[in-house]
């Protein structure tokens, strides 16, 4: 039976802790999450995919100013927590198991990028997480994904499996969807689950720990697994994607 109180179970995970290279390398000075968009920090409006009721936990570095560009800014949010790192971690998804001690046990727990947004219907993602262990956000790729089609993860279903291709070569295909960046799971233990299985294994790419990987770990340990296409996907994680972005 579905809790009704299930909207209060909600937390989202933004990890900020990256080096953010791909900016870095044409000459940008500002913390990456700190690039404005349209006069906006790029994480506050990828902040802005999910409702400002769900709880949420900012992982950044100590460099970061907490006050003047975190607090300040989110100040929309009612229920926040900032974890301050103050060495650089292996990946996204370490930045992400800094967060497992401040989570609770039956949580819907949101792992969303600084860099994308998009609109999904919200029904509908309840829904879906309440009838699978994990979902993976999906869009139609664009021309640069597929130009840069390295640089992404794309997934395929097939009857009702999933074929994964994660940062490597790809062949375009119609029916593949880019995987955006933002990942949902049913619970704490499940993510604890599939992220201490990549860390035992040393399953990296490109010698980091990405989240994209517990989507391909996520079937061979007989999680099931469900997509949630969205729409309205605008993605700045990079100097050429954010020169071409439109409102």
């Amino acid at each position: 039976m579905q809790n009704k109180n299930i909207k209060k179970h909600y937390v989202c995970i933004m990890p900020m802790a990256g080096e953010g290279l791909r900016f870095k390398k044409h000459g940008y000075k500002t913390f990456k999450p700190l690039i404005t968009i349209n006069k906006v920090p790029m994480f506050i409006k990828a902040s802005k995919s999910f409702p400002k009721t769900f709880k949420w936990i900012f992982i950044a570095r100590e460099k970061i100013n907490l006050k003047k560009d975190i607090i300040k800014l989110t100040r929309f949010i009612k229920k926040k927590k900032f974890l301050l790192l103050n060495k650089k971690t292996e990946g996204q998804a370490s930045t992400v198991y800094k967060s497992l001690k401040y989570l609770d046990e039956n949580e819907v727990i949101i792992v969303h990028s600084c860099d994308l947004s998009f609109k999904i219907n919200l029904s509908l993602f309840k829904k879906k997480i309440q009838e699978n262990d994990l979902l993976v956000f999906t869009a139609k790729g664009s021309n640069y994904h597929f130009k840069n089609h390295r640089d992404f993860s794309w997934v395929k279903k097939i009857n009702n499996t999933y074929k994964i291709s994660l940062k490597k070569n790809f062949k375009n295909n119609k029916n593949s969807k880019v995987l955006i960046g933002t990942f949902a799971f049913k619970n704490k233990k499940i993510m604890k689950d599939l992220l201490e299985y990549t860390f035992k294994n040393k399953i990296k790419i490109k010698n980091e720990y990405y989240m994209d990987t517990l989507i391909f770990i996520a079937q061979r340990m007989g999680y099931k697994l469900n997509n949630l296409a969205v729409k309205k996907y605008h993605s700045w994680g990079s100097h050429s994607e954010l020169l071409n972005y439109k409102n």
